[in-house]
């Protein structure tokens, strides 16, 4: 696999274009991980004009989908 990184971000407001970087996620050229910061979370949840559960829900899935992409490629995060 190709080696890259993505920063994770949450919008909180659409309308006016506004995100909050939240987390990371690596590729090490053999697998994928992924580290989100709970202070960024937490100013998310704040500034989130929606349910902030949704924010737990979409990381949440977000981490479920990369450990079955590494438990795809027989490794463990």
């Amino acid at each position: 696999m190709k080696k890259f990184y993505s920063i994770v971000k949450i919008a909180t407001d659409m309308t006016v274009n506004d995100s909050i970087s939240t987390g990371i996620i690596v590729n090490d050229g053999s697998r994928l991980l992924f580290k989100f910061s709970d202070y960024k979370k937490s100013i998310a949840k704040k500034l989130f004009q929606s349910d902030s559960v949704d924010i737990d829900f979409a990381i949440k899935q977000l981490e479920k989908r990369i450990e079955e992409i590494n438990k795809s490629l027989n490794l463990e995060v």
